[in-house]
């Protein structure tokens, strides 16, 4: 009794003498939260419009015209409550509103520093070191030259005409017509760009024979053969091994790999090479890679694609195979011996004596 009433006492001292923190937000009520969350949606979409000083300038221009601001007219004599902003060079803004009495009162200020952090081209940027091409580049922001090469980064400014000093369009939107405009996409060059009227489509398909062992709920992959449609094929080597690779994939998607994770934990089980079963040399047939030329006329060389169209149909393909050798349909992949044997037991196929004796 002496312990207990010991440790009460301890208890009610701690809570006299110390400040539990809470965290603030408990404090909150949801009208607040739901006000901040409005606002923080705002400010999201000012971050992702202003990477630059002008860009910045802009959003400003346009959310103080939304708000009734005008821009400044030094011949306009102006009455109390009036807006007007000043655009400096597009680097800098100022807005007003113009007061009841003069300055000589008073003004009430609320000054905020432009100050985006970036890399900024030098004026004659481009330089050749190695047999590469470089830019000469300052930064700002307080972020040093080499902690950019973790940051993926993107071209910002505008192209502006020397005579009269109009902005034509930004170095974003050159691009995004350069490569997408239905009407005045350029080739920029063969390697690199294509004029976009129309995005080729790669066809392709698998055939696949299989061994399916009921009893012990197994499957063995006798045979697989794919065929693609590449356009023009430029190196027969390098897509066939291309083509081997995907279809690597496909077989262990179909039939053994699978990520596992604990339901009460989300721990990932099986995230190393020893127990995610990876398909080897040894589950693998002779791979068969056949080839259909039919050029498309949009591509800078003819080509098509022939990154992920291997790896795509090599699964269903397997999955019909067993279809068409045992009648049952199979909707999930991999098709492990464990979903074998669930769904042979579902068609009827094999019959789990033991739990019958149990009575299950």
């Amino acid at each position: 009794m002496a312990k207990k009433a010991a440790e009460k006492s301890a208890k009610e001292l701690s809570e006299m003498l110390l400040n539990p923190r809470k965290n603030g937000f408990f404090k909150v009520t949801d009208e607040k939260i739901e006000k901040a969350d409005k606002f923080c949606e705002g400010y999201k979409a000012f971050l992702n419009s202003a990477k630059t000083e002008r860009e910045s300038v802009e959003y400003a221009v346009a959310a103080a015209e939304k708000h009734g601001f005008v821009p400044f007219d030094p011949k306009h004599k102006y009455a109390a409550g009036d807006k007007v902003y000043y655009n400096n060079r597009g680097k800098a803004i100022c807005l007003a509103i113009m007061g009841k009495e003069g300055c000589k009162n008073g003004v009430r200020i609320a000054a905020a520093h432009i100050d985006n952090p970036r890399l900024d081209l030098k004026p004659i940027p481009l330089y050749e070191s190695s047999e590469m091409a470089y830019l000469k580049t300052h930064y700002y922001g307080g972020i040093k030259k080499y902690q950019w090469t973790a940051i993926p980064l993107s071209l910002h400014g505008k192209i502006i005409r020397k005579e009269d000093g109009r902005v034509l369009k930004t170095l974003g939107e050159l691009a995004t017509e350069s490569l997408y405009s239905l009407e005045h996409s350029q080739h920029i060059t063969a390697e690199t760009t294509a004029q976009i009227k129309s995005n080729a489509y790669s066809f392709g398909c698998c055939f696949a024979e299989v061994e399916v062992d009921i009893p012990m709920c197994k499957v063995k992959l006798l045979d697989i053969v794919n065929v693609h449609d590449v356009g023009t094929l430029i190196n027969p080597a390098l897509a066939e091994a291309q083509v081997h690779g995907g279809m690597s994939m496909a077989i262990g998607y179909g039939m053994s790999e699978q990520l596992l994770f604990d339901e009460k934990t989300g721990k990932p089980l099986n995230n190393n090479l020893l127990d995610y079963k990876l398909s080897t040399f040894m589950d693998h047939p002779h791979l068969e890679a056949q080839f259909v030329e039919n050029p498309e006329p949009t591509s800078p060389f003819g080509t098509k694609a022939l990154g992920e169209p291997p790896a795509c149909s090599g699964a269903p393909a397997i999955r019909n195979a067993i279809l068409n050798a045992t009648g049952v349909a199979i909707d999930c992949t991999p098709i492990t011996p464990h979903v074998l044997f669930a769904e042979f037991s579902k068609a009827g196929l094999i019959h789990d004596s033991w739990n019958e004796k149990e009575g299950n």
